[in-house]
């Protein structure tokens, strides 16, 4: 025991912690939260058994028991180039994390390039939704782009408040898929116009590296039967239900598994070029 900590230690637990790469801290609401950052993922010699000893059930939780443990589609996230684990609120220290073995989120991502231009992939972001609203999905989307750069942030979805919330952290006229433009007034085609073909090329590169090219439409952003089923059911509902929600209602059809490729155009913080 550490002391004023409720922890475990490591070998209560089916699966040690491994030492990562290294330990950045994010901000929240709940205050800084410690964040353990691995680049290489060979340090998990059993990623699945890891995965159910430590965040098993909060994902459960986040996706809202559509899923059985064995069925988990997030474990396709040990397989990027770094993914980050976030510790519980009152964990300050990488010692107290690795005995302690709490998470409350975890995310992954990969960086890639298409004709020169950096693309950051995010390959998913988990929040124990106990924690949710605390500003977490924003902080570790903000800090990845500052510990890994880019021009463009992209990740797959079916979710209407993924759609919604980097619409709020990127701006609505930075955020790109083909939902949002389709059916619209012709100024706000001629916008997305402009970005056309670099974010379909870049669409097909990441649908290639997520081994869905085959079901992967370039002009729609869609993917078919990516999930085999919804991932949400009613919980994308209760986070958001408007315009962005009506129109993932239109296009995708969630209960067979579809997903779209969304891609938002990285601008430089006022206060960087400060700096």
């Amino acid at each position: 025991k550490f002391p004023g900590t409720d922890c475990i230690t490591m070998t209560s637990l089916p699966v040690s912690i491994p030492k990562p790469t290294s330990t950045i801290t994010i901000p929240s609401k709940l205050g800084p939260l410690l964040t353990l950052v691995y680049s290489d993922l060979s340090v998990f010699t059993d990623k699945l058994a890891f995965y159910k000893a430590y965040i098993k059930e909060y994902t459960q939780a986040a996706f809202n028991d559509t899923q059985t443990p064995d069925e988990f589609h997030t474990e396709h996230m040990f397989h990027s180039e770094i993914i980050w684990f976030v510790a519980v609120p009152e964990c300050k220290t990488e010692q107290v994390a690795l005995a302690q073995g709490k998470f409350i989120a975890h995310s992954s991502f990969s960086p890639m390039e298409y004709n020169g231009v950096e693309v950051l992939y995010h390959n998913g972001c988990i929040v124990d939704p106990k924690y949710e609203g605390n500003g977490i999905f924003s902080a570790i989307t903000k800090q990845g782009m500052v510990s890994y750069g880019g021009d463009y942030y992209t990740c797959r979805t079916q979710n209407p408040a993924v759609i919604r919330g980097l619409q709020r952290s990127f701006g609505e006229e930075n955020v790109y898929t083909d939902i949002l433009w389709r059916d619209t007034d012709k100024a706000t085609q001629q916008d997305f116009q402009k970005q056309l073909d670099l974010v379909r090329g870049m669409g097909k590169m990441v649908s290639q590296y997520l081994n869905m090219d085959k079901c992967y439409d370039k002009n729609t952003m869609i993917a078919k039967s990516v999930y085999g089923k919804t991932l949400f059911h009613s919980l994308a509902r209760k986070q958001y239900d408007g315009e962005v929600g009506e129109r993932v209602d239109k296009y995708l059809d969630r209960a067979e598994g579809d997903c779209l490729l969304i891609f938002a155009a990285i601008q430089e913080d006022e206060n960087d070029k400060e700096q």
